[in-house]
C-alpha cells in the first residue's frame, strides 16, 4: 500500500507536497491516480453567493481524504453557504467541476448576502 493512500491534505500538508513535487514517472499507477485527483480538487473554484474561492478540502470538514466518497456538506469557509460539486455538461478548460449552492437562500440568507456585498463595495 502506497503512503499516499488515505491522504488528507488539511492534516497532511507536507505528504501533499512531497506527492505533488515527485517526478510523474516516479509514480506507481495508484500514486499517480492520487495525484490527478487532489491536482483536480485542489483547484480553487469560486462560491456562487460571495466568489471567495475554495478548493474541496477547505470546503470540507477537514475529514475528506484523496479518493474516498465525502459523506459530509461542503461549506463556503467565507460565507458558509451550503455547496455542491457539479460538473459541467459540456467540458471546457478547468478542473471539471464547480461550486453550485445546495439549498435556494432563505430570507435571512439573502440579507446577509447583500450585507455582504454592501461590505465589498465600499
Amino acid at each position: 500500500m502506497s503512503e499516499f493512500s488515505k491522504l488528507n491534505p488539511i492534516k497532511e500538508p507536507e505528504k501533499v507536497k512531497r506527492l505533488l513535487g515527485m517526478n510523474k514517472h516516479n509514480l506507481t499507477s495508484i500514486e499517480s491516480q492520487t495525484r490527478y485527483v487532489l491536482e483536480r480538487h485542489l483547484t480553487q473554484m469560486p462560491c456562487p453567493v460571495c466568489h471567495e474561492k475554495c478548493n474541496v478540502y477547505e470546503a470540507a470538514d477537514g475529514t475528506k481524504t484523496v479518493g474516498d466518497i465525502y459523506e459530509g456538506e461542503f461549506k463556503c469557509p467565507a460565507c458558509e453557504v451550503i455547496l455542491v460539486q457539479v460538473v459541467p455538461f459540456f467540458m471546457g478548460a478547468g478542473p471539471g467541476w464547480h461550486w453550485a449552492r445546495k439549498h435556494p437562500p432563505t430570507a435571512e440568507e439573502r440579507a446577509k448576502l447583500r450585507e455582504l456585498h454592501r461590505a465589498k463595495k465600499g
